[in-house]
């Protein structure tokens, strides 16, 4: 309990992994950590507090892992499938979500890409659906051939091929003055999003035949680009508000 509320308390599990070291585990849980403290969005578990006790002694390989724990706002596992939503509900989440997006694509750490998106790594929080996983979150975009007259390895969704910036090459021997040819596709990781929210959320939460007949077909056409992934986020989060606003709906 926390200020007379629910906590959630995370920490490393003890049973040893079969596929990644200890080290690594407790890597991409400081990962965790940082990310939550440098990003806020109300899509976001909200992170109350962490702990991280070092232990630093002879034989310390005898000793079980570092003391590392944070504390998060409780939240409820949840089946998106089967909740009972109101309409305002479901395009209030779908909003949300819209809007959780479009703050990663554009957030001070640059374009983030969830990478381990599942159903699990979301919560119910007080009726807000909220991210919880952060540990595979990069910035990292697909990477391409780069070539100015020749548009070889094109990127998925029709996305261009572009140079790396003055911060990616300084995480690389690339020197384009040498020839290289190593490149970026502008926009992978939101389009990447995008695909996960819809597969897993926006699908079931914006089934056209729950809502008002004067927004079916609106839906329906939203739900076709979501399918092929022909939106962008800033577009979807719009769309969505002026859904919203048609119905009088107050944000």
């Amino acid at each position: 309990m926390f200020k007379g509320e629910m906590v959630a308390t995370k920490r490393i599990s003890e049973i040893k992994p079969k596929v990644i070291s200890e080290e690594y585990r407790e890597a991409l849980f400081m990962k965790e950590i940082l990310l939550r403290d440098q990003l806020e969005h109300p899509g976001l578990i909200q992170m109350l507090g962490f702990c991280v006790r070092y232990i630093n002694r002879e034989g310390y390989k005898d000793f079980p892992l570092n003391d590392i724990r944070a504390v998060y706002e409780y939240g409820e596992e949840f089946d998106i499938e089967s909740l009972q939503l109101t309409t305002n509900d479901r395009l209030f989440h779908a909003f949300d979500l819209a809007n959780l997006l479009l703050y990663l694509h554009k957030s001070p750490l640059g374009s983030l890409k969830i990478g381990d998106f599942k159903r699990t790594h979301f919560l119910l929080v007080k009726n807000k659906i909220k991210l919880i996983d952060l540990d595979y979150m990069h910035n990292i975009e697909k990477q391409c051939h780069y070539s100015q007259n020749v548009t070889s390895n094109a990127c998925p969704y029709k996305l261009a091929c572009t140079r790396l910036n003055i911060n990616e090459l300084s995480n690389t021997f690339c020197d384009y003055e040498k020839g290289c040819k190593i490149g970026k596709c502008e926009g992978y990781n939101a389009k990447r999003n995008i695909y996960h929210i819809y597969t897993t959320f926006l699908k079931h939460l914006l089934r056209p035949e729950l809502f008002p007949v004067q927004i079916q077909e609106l839906l329906s056409n939203l739900l076709s680009t979501l399918k092929d992934n022909e939106i962008e986020v800033a577009d979807l989060v719009e769309l969505l508000g002026n859904i919203i606003h048609s119905l009088t709906i107050k944000l």
